[in-house]
């Protein structure tokens, strides 16, 4: 990592480094990706008549606001990159070989090799998001398809992990106006270490006595542009306003190989190990098998709280 990216990462909390990624090699098969997922999502719908059709002639963003439109429920989960507790147990899961070229990528693993050090693993907290337009969330509360309130990542983890100096990388998979509704963050926040959080509906947000008197300012960005974060940074994202455009995003983490993730019951991966090569994930099959593993036991054990907060009223 430069002395300038290090200088600004250490300055304002973030840092924003351009084409790091390549869109074609490492983007557009991530949405293709997702989006063969999402051919088994719709039509799973249309066989219990939620939809009308899969609408699988349009392009992906279009595929999205259709089938949002269209269907009563909401099936963002089944998109995303994690699990999560449902009413009736845990979420489904499916991960691929792109997703893991991409987070595996050698630019971007230099570039956070400069921050947590030469043994780097991926974190098990990860999500990816399709921003809607405003006016189709206006009744949900959930913060893949819609804005996300303020808060720190480091809030979102348990005790475990206060130490472990997790690294929030910040991807774009297109490019992202103030209009698609970017992510905005409060430079300089990240100083005051971890915050009070309050649960809310759509996530946990800073308690308002601990609140930055600074207003989070929006950070317009490319596809293969990446924003490294701090898990102090207070930060939020803003309402996709645009009149029919999907903001497509992934924030993943990564930290220091063999320190506490704060999810101890779900599956970190090493990225990179300068000292013990041979440990590093390169294997798809074997990612999603241990993502499979992780969610048969939860299945069987139930899911327990991921932060401190979930308590307190």
């Amino acid at each position: 990592m430069s002395l300038d990216l290090a200088t600004r990462f250490a300055r304002d909390g973030f840092a924003v480094v351009p084409g790091v990624l390549d869109p074609v090699r490492h983007i557009a098969p991530v949405v293709e990706e997702r989006n063969r997922v999402l051919d088994r999502v719709a039509a799973r719908l249309v066989a219990e008549g939620l939809v009308s059709s899969t609408y699988d002639a349009l392009p992906f963003p279009e595929r999205l606001i259709k089938l949002s439109r269209e269907c009563p429920v909401d099936f963002s989960l089944d998109l995303d990159i994690t699990l999560t507790a449902t009413a009736d147990g845990v979420s489904d899961i499916t991960l691929g070989p792109a997703l893991l070229d991409l987070l595996t990528s050698e630019r971007l693993l230099d570039a956070v090799e400069g921050i947590v050090g030469p043994e780097v693993s991926s974190s098990p907290i990860q999500h990816f998001r399709w921003k809607l337009p405003r006016q189709i969330t206006e009744s949900s509360t959930n913060a893949l398809i819609m804005r996300t309130p303020l808060h720190q990542d480091a809030a979102v983890v348990l005790p475990e992990a206060d130490d472990t100096p997790i690294l929030t990388v910040w991807v774009p998979l297109c490019d992202v106006s103030q209009e698609l509704g970017p992510l905005c963050v409060v430079p300089g926040s990240h100083r005051r270490g971890l915050l009070t959080h309050r649960p809310r509906v759509t996530g946990l947000t800073v308690a308002e006595e601990d609140r930055p008197e600074r207003e989070p300012i929006g950070v317009a960005v490319r596809a293969g542009d990446v924003i490294f974060q701090s898990r102090h940074m207070v930060h939020a994202s803003l309402d996709n306003v645009s009149a029919g455009s999907v903001r497509l995003s992934l924030d993943v983490r990564y930290q220091p190989t063999g320190l506490p993730t704060g999810r101890p019951f779900l599956p970190p991966f090493v990225a990179r190990s300068r000292s013990q090569p041979h440990t590093e994930l390169r294997d798809a099959a074997q990612w999603s098998a241990m993502w499979d593993e992780a969610r048969s036991a939860l299945r069987a054990s139930g899911f327990p709280a991921g932060d401190r907060w979930s308590a307190v009223v």
